[in-house]
C-alpha cells in the first residue's frame, strides 16, 4: 500500500511539474508571439499614418492623425521600454515624440522615459541630463520629489 501511495505521489508530482514548466514556456512563447504582433500592427498603422501625413502635408492638417501618430509613437515606445526592455529602440520612439510633439499630452512622462532608458543603459550623464531637462520643463511633475534625490545619486555615480 505504502508503495502504491509512493508512486502515485511521485506521477502526480512529475504531471504537476510538466504542467508548470508547459504552462510557463507557453505562456512565453504566446507572449512573445502576441506582443510581437502587436508591435507589427502598430508599427504598419505608423507608417501608414505618417504616409498619410506627408501627402496631407500640403493640404490641410488632420488634427486626428497627428494624434493617432503621437499615440502610436508612445505606444511603440512604451512596449520596447516596458515589455521588451529594449531601451535603445525605446529611445528612438520617445526622441521622435520629443522632436517632433513636445507639447503633446503625455510629453512629461516622455522625457521622465528618456532619462531612465539612458539609465538603464549605463549612460549616466545623459540620464543626467534628461532627468535635469524634465525637471526644468516640469518643476511641479509627477516625479519631481522623486527626481531631485535620484539625480544626487547619479551624480555621484558619474563623478
Amino acid at each position: 500500500m505504502a508503495k502504491k501511495f509512493k508512486l502515485i505521489f511521485f506521477i502526480a508530482f512529475f504531471l504537476w511539474i510538466c504542467y508548470i514548466i508547459k504552462t510557463k514556456v507557453l505562456d512565453l512563447i504566446v507572449g512573445n508571439y502576441m506582443l510581437g504582433k502587436k508591435i507589427e500592427k502598430y508599427e504598419k498603422k505608423l507608417k501608414n499614418l505618417s504616409e498619410k501625413d506627408e501627402k496631407n502635408e500640403k493640404e490641410t492638417r488632420n488634427g486626428n492623425d497627428k494624434k493617432d501618430i503621437q499615440i502610436n509613437l508612445f505606444t511603440l515606445g512604451f512596449m520596447y521600454y516596458d515589455k521588451l526592455r529594449d531601451y535603445e529602440k525605446a529611445l528612438e520612439y520617445f526622441q521622435q515624440i520629443i522632436a517632433e510633439y513636445p507639447n503633446c499630452d503625455f510629453a512629461e512622462m516622455v522625457q521622465f522615459a528618456i532619462g531612465y532608458c539612458y539609465e538603464q543603459l549605463g549612460r549616466i550623464e545623459l540620464a543626467v541630463h534628461e532627468y535635469k531637462n524634465y525637471l526644468q520643463k516640469y518643476p511641479e511633475g509627477k516625479q519631481a520629489t522623486i527626481l531631485h534625490e535620484k539625480l544626487k545619486k547619479l551624480e555621484g555615480q558619474a563623478a
